[in-house]
């Protein structure tokens, strides 16, 4: 994962601006952003903080539409019906195609499969139920485990021939073995045919019906689930973990099937950790991807067509240049980021590029400079270039939301700060009422006026109230060489 050197952490979506007058400070170079220059040459069209109007001509405040798309915001948490989060959006598919998980469904599997009684799961590879390592689900109790009594360890100890416990000893009761195979399977333990005796080691007291296992150590391994799909009742998934740091089988195809308000397991495969979510994409956006990736690497022409410059420094130098295959922006699709560093400054960018196989259109959704900071609310927290303001605690930076209607990011305004230590000359005391010695200024896309109307405290509940429940979205991001492009080719 590539990790990118980001001097903020903040987010914005909606601002009700203080009522104080402009207190501009001394004459500044403009903003050094390539969002900003976008800006200026006419290529962002977004409202300010304010109302944007909807399809239906009615308006919806920046503030409203932050409170909707933060409804359901807490990942992991189900429905009333018990469905996962965004379900109910992709219930139907008239095309009989498998429907690709949105960022909220992936998030709530990325949960599911961390709890105790999910995880053991994923240490085997089977083709049906009945094929499960039942060792690796219930080594670490799976959460159904019960404390031995006192004169249940010494009939353990004496029936099989111990002086005493030298580790811990798992204790699951036959019935509750039973039940939570069930629920988990849809089988039992007779059910398991030859596996069960093969593979489950556990020692068995009658007196108590129940199974034990003495161990001192776990085998927990924590999954984050990168992507899949669904088709009716099953579930396709993809699982990663940076655990098995040493084994190339750390990444696992698991199908489940939704068996009312539970999720079952039908079967899981050790996948090349390298095409993980790659196998689920569509065929013909993936060869769209692949072959304007191919065109980048080769030729220094981006997505759009752009023909990126060399810089010579890196004539003699590994290529740098990195491409991510995601859904960043939450819409059920796959985006093709690039981040082209090989250049001269000026001409650094990040890209967001979505394929439609229906138009044959690569759409360009975002350019950036690439100091990019994606969340899973749809808010983009974009880096300047340079930082050409009087404040250095804070680097300045644009901001972007992900627009649905236009599936692309609209521009939505810039934060800067303004400390005093470094230019005492017009410093708006006044607004400093927290007596920091720093002030800041949010500026909406449509004004080029900066007001430092903001003292730190104002900039903090500022920063809450809009950052809510967002957290960043998590990227995979590969260089761009021919091996890497070896396992994204279609073939």
């Amino acid at each position: 994962m590539r990790k990118k050197s980001v001097l903020f952490l903040m987010i914005v979506s909606a601002v009700v601006f203080c009522g104080c007058g402009n207190k501009k400070a001394p004459e500044a170079d403009a903003p050094s952003s390539a969002g900003q220059q976008a800006k200026e040459d006419g290529e962002q069209t977004a409202g300010a903080f304010g109302d944007k109007t909807q399809g239906d001509g009615s308006t919806e405040t920046g503030a409203e539409e932050d409170m909707r798309a933060g409804e359901g915001a807490g990942a992991g948490q189900e429905d009333a019906d018990g469905t996962a989060p965004g379900e109910a959006d992709t219930q139907e598919n008239d095309t009989g195609e498998p429907v690709r998980l949105t960022q909220e469904e992936i998030q709530f599997f990325t949960e599911f499969i961390q709890k105790m009684e999910n995880y053991g799961f994923l240490l085997s590879a089977y083709d049906a139920p009945e094929y499960v390592n039942l060792d690796e689900v219930f080594y670490s109790g799976a959460g159904i485990d019960e404390p031995m009594s006192d004169e249940e360890i010494s009939a353990y100890l004496a029936a099989f021939g111990q002086e005493e416990l030298y580790t811990d000893c798992i204790k699951i009761p036959r019935e509750r073995m039973e039940a939570f195979l069930q629920k988990k399977l849809g089988i039992g333990l007779e059910d398991m045919g030859e596996s069960f005796g093969e593979t489950f080691a556990w020692r068995y007291l009658p007196e108590y019906d129940a199974y034990y296992h003495e161990a001192g150590d776990t085998n927990y391994t924590s999954y984050e689930c990168v992507g899949g799909t669904k088709e009716g009742d099953l579930y396709t998934l993809y699982f990663h973990t940076d655990w098995f740091w040493d084994d190339p089988r750390s990444d696992r195809e698991t199908v489940l099937r939704k068996n009312g308000e539970e999720y079952q397991f039908v079967s899981n495969h050790y996948v090349d950790g390298d095409a993980v979510g790659y196998e689920s994409m569509n065929p013909e956006v993936r060869a769209a991807y692949a072959e304007a990736l191919q065109n980048l690497l080769e030729n220094l022409i981006l997505p759009d067509g752009t023909q990126v410059e060399l810089d010579p420094f890196w004539e003699d130098r590994p290529n740098e240049n990195e491409f991510c295959i995601a859904d960043v922006d939450g819409d059920g699709r796959e985006e093709l980021l690039v981040a082209v560093t090989t250049t001269y400054v000026a001409g650094m960018v990040e890209e967001v590029y979505e394929y439609d196989p229906d138009t044959q259109e690569m759409r360009k959704e975002m350019h950036e400079f690439p100091n990019v900071t994606y969340f899973d609310n749809g808010m983009i927290l974009a880096g300047w270039s340079h930082n050409h303001t009087y404040g250095d605690d804070l680097w300045p930076y644009n901001m972007y939301r992900y627009d649905a209607d236009s599936d692309t990011y609209l521009y939505m305004g810039c934060v800067t700060s303004w400390q005093k230590s470094f230019q005492p000359e017009g410093y708006p005391d006044d607004v400093d009422v927290s007596g920091t010695g720093t002030v800041y200024a949010v500026t909406p896309a449509d004004e080029g006026v900066e007001d430092f109307c903001y003292s730190q405290e104002q900039y903090d509940q500022f920063y809450e109230e809009t950052f809510g429940a967002a957290n960043e979205v998590e990227l995979q991001w590969h260089l761009l060489t021919d091996e890497e492009l070896d396992d994204f080719i279609v073939r």
